[in-house]
């Protein structure tokens, strides 16, 4: 029993021993080198887009044999509440148009700004814009904000409608249905695109027979492709 009390103490030295010797050895270890990060980033392609750019000269009617693609499309329906109610069609007009503009002449470029030029209630206009990655890393479509000329802005990140008081009347006037383009990934160089719908409501304080212009900036928020979703900012 004796001997077996003497061994037993043996080992506990030993293992107290061999612990203290352990914590020196890492505490004497230094690990060096250099650690790299990626980099974010997403441009617009001001080089591409699809909508109805097309500007008519006074009285804004359709001349003769004019294209087709040059007419306006419209919301052909009898209620102007949100929701895009109603058929999409092209009428025998062509009175509206829409202008972007992206800001900065090189990327990266983050934000464009739509013009819409002599809008009247029903005007519908489909957006698509490319978006690259002039990043080192692949990249994800988060969240989009959406400013109107007078600062007032939302976001949206999933699949929906945003609505606009234009006048400030507290009545919507416009709308903007947004697809499902979330959560698109871009490698490298490549490019995603995003599409949206637009559309004009009636509001009985707005003088449409007058001309009417209105702005309207996008600025996309991408992020590394494992931190989408990221959560909305406060409002």
């Amino acid at each position: 029993m004796k001997k077996i009390g003497l061994l037993s103490l043996a080992l506990v030295i030993a293992l107290g021993g061999l612990g203290v010797g352990y914590a020196a050895w890492t505490d004497e270890v230094t690990i060096n080198g250099t650690v790299s990060t990626g980099e974010v980033c997403a441009s617009f392609d001001c080089g591409w887009t699809v909508l109805d750019n097309n500007d008519p000269s006074p009285p804004y009617t359709i001349e003769q044999g004019a294209d087709d693609d040059s007419l306006d499309w419209n919301v052909l329906t009898g209620h102007y509440g949100p929701g895009f109610p109603g058929w999409i069609v092209q009428r025998d007009k062509n009175v509206g148009w829409t202008t972007y503009d992206c800001g900065q002449v090189e990327p990266p470029r983050h934000k464009v700004t739509l013009t819409y030029h002599n809008i009247y209630p029903s005007y519908f206009q489909a957006i698509g814009l490319r978006v690259r990655n002039c990043g080192t890393l692949p990249v994800k479509l988060d969240h989009v904000t959406f400013t109107d000329q007078w600062g007032r802005s939302q976001t949206i990140d999933e699949v929906g409608y945003l609505v606009f008081d234009l006048s400030g009347n507290g009545v919507p006037d416009f709308e903007i249905e947004w697809g499902d383009n979330f959560g698109l990934q871009a490698e490298p160089n490549e490019y995603f695109s995003i599409d949206f719908a637009t559309h004009f409501l009636q509001d009985e304080d707005i003088d449409f027979t007058q001309f009417h212009t209105y702005t309207l900036t996008i600025d996309i928020v991408v992020v590394q492709w494992n931190e989408h979703p990221l959560p909305l900012p406060p409002p």
